[in-house]
């Protein structure tokens, strides 16, 4: 009976750490549940804090869809079946996958000098563009330049400047000194020739 007992008493000290274990567990993937929870909470009340309103959603949609839509007729063609943006962007990708498949399969001097010939029209649009800034940069400058000249001249309020006196000039004690040099070499000329 005491081996009974004592077997029974075994068995369910294990029992008990089994489910010890098991509660310990699950309490840890709970606490991981409830961390996910709140982040992800934490993520939606950013999103949805206010700084998205409703209509401005719709205008940041309404810009999607039209710059998709140009996209779209650049690409593809005209919309002519009326589809959705979503629509529209994985006809465009598909539009793409096709054209990177056909690039794979060019010669690759080609495409190299395909891309030459795109970087230097690149350049010469972006040159073309610095070009343009700077005239309306100029023009700007120019305008605002006339603009002052064109205002009345601001009417100087307090005390005048006071500008520097010259600094007082060297006497011509050089002159005097050469004068008396040559004269003394003229009399020496004039007793010793």
């Amino acid at each position: 009976m005491r081996q009974t007992i004592a077997q029974t008493e075994e068995r369910m000290n294990k029992e008990t750490q089994s489910l010890k274990i098991q509660i310990e567990t699950m309490e840890s993937v709970i606490q991981q549940e409830v961390e996910k929870a709140t982040e992800l909470e934490h993520k939606a009340k950013m999103f949805n804090f206010g700084e998205f309103k409703a209509e401005d959603q719709e205008k940041m949609l309404g810009a999607l869809n039209k710059k998709v839509g140009e996209v779209y007729r650049n690409c593809i063609g005209e919309n002519e079946a009326n589809i959705t943006t979503l629509h529209m962007l994985t006809s465009i990708e598909n539009r793409l996958e096709e054209l990177f498949e056909q690039l794979d399969m060019m010669p690759v001097e080609k495409v190299e000098a395909a891309e030459k010939a795109k970087e230097k029209e690149r350049r010469l649009y972006a040159l073309e563009k610095k070009k343009e800034e700077e005239r309306l940069l100029s023009e700007e400058r120019a305008r605002r330049a006339l603009e002052r000249a064109r205002a009345e001249p601001k009417k100087q309020t307090g005390k005048k400047l006071v500008f520097r006196s010259e600094p007082p000039q060297a006497k011509k004690k050089q002159k005097e000194t050469s004068d008396a040099l040559d004269k003394e070499q003229e009399e020496l000329q004039y007793y010793f020739s």
